[in-house]
């Protein structure tokens, strides 16, 4: 909590400078990733929220392979973070990344696609 409150009032003060920056210079679209954008209360920053989420056992499985954890490690961290749903609540677009990266980009692509053409 303590690092948040000195890390979190400086981070938006830098992406506030930066979006400015970036639209004074007629970029028409700036994406962000931010992790917390919403808990932060940065939410209003956006024009659009996109999640990418992913279902319990693909994050399961994958951070057993990648991380060597524990199910019951890999659960304890999952239970500690925003559920899916909560986020799917402030979401304008959610997209799966339950399938492999190929899947993940082609989802991503066309959304954008959408979004920058306006439908």
């Amino acid at each position: 909590q303590r690092l948040n409150e000195i890390i979190h009032p400086r981070a938006y003060g830098l992406v506030r400078e930066r979006l400015d920056e970036y639209r004074q210079q007629g970029i028409e679209h700036i994406v962000l990733e931010v992790i917390l954008l919403v808990e932060a209360g940065w939410d209003h920053l956006v024009d659009e929220i996109w999640v990418i989420e992913v279902s319990e056992e693909v994050v399961v499985e994958r951070l057993k392979q990648q991380r060597g954890l524990s199910r019951e490690e890999i659960l304890s961290r999952i239970r500690s973070q925003t559920s899916n749903e909560d986020r799917r609540k402030n979401a304008d677009v959610v997209i799966s990344n339950d399938g492999d990266y190929e899947e993940l980009t082609i989802s991503v692509e066309e959304n954008w696609k959408k979004f920058v053409s306006g439908s």
